[in-house]
């Protein structure tokens, strides 16, 4: 059985979505940086097998990894937006303020657009090593001006692969299971 599903990417500038993407999809990286312009879509097949007994489930991941700049003229985000079955939220863990455009900007936006879907948040860049030791530590922020939401995570590094296959695994299981 095939399912194909829609997944955005969002978060601020050089947070490492376009870096995710290409190693989780193409297993490379590069740390030369480029703006992503518009949206850049990718797609990958996940076999889901674990608590999918029944019948085992091909996941048709397609992630559109949007330009993270917003404000006077923002892309339009929310044609990108419309249809998505599952949300990342990407910020980086040594620039506090990309977790505060989390909460204030991106996460409201794909709620107002894309409705209740699942989120799941991924703080980026691990391998520096930042200040900030644990996920909660770093979503504490997102969550308190997010009251209500359930919004679950991990830590990541797309320099490194830490983590990143399975964000996107974690993701994709959510969407199948608020498909039933």
């Amino acid at each position: 059985m095939a399912i194909s599903k829609k997944v955005l990417l969002v978060g601020e500038p050089a947070v490492g979505k376009t870096s995710l993407v290409r190693r989780f999809v193409e297993q490379q990286f590069s740390d030369d940086y480029q703006s992503s312009i518009g949206v850049n879509v990718k797609q990958k097949n996940v076999a889901y097998h674990h608590n999918f007994p029944e019948t085992p489930v091909e996941l048709k991941l397609m992630i559109y990894d949007l330009q993270g700049q917003h404000g006077k003229k923002e892309p339009p985000y929310d044609s990108y937006m419309k249809g998505a079955n599952g949300v990342m939220a990407v910020f980086d863990l040594a620039r506090p303020e990309t977790v505060d455009a989390i909460a204030d900007f991106w996460v409201p936006r794909a709620r107002k657009v894309a409705g209740h879907v699942p989120i799941y948040l991924v703080g980026n860049k691990h391998d520096l090593k930042p200040d900030v030791k644990m996920l909660g530590t770093a979503i504490a922020p997102i969550l308190s001006k997010l009251k209500g939401e359930r919004l679950d995570g991990l830590l990541t590094s797309a320099k490194t692969d830490e983590n990143v296959e399975k964000a996107f695994y974690d993701l994709g299981k959510m969407i199948l299971q608020g498909a039933k």
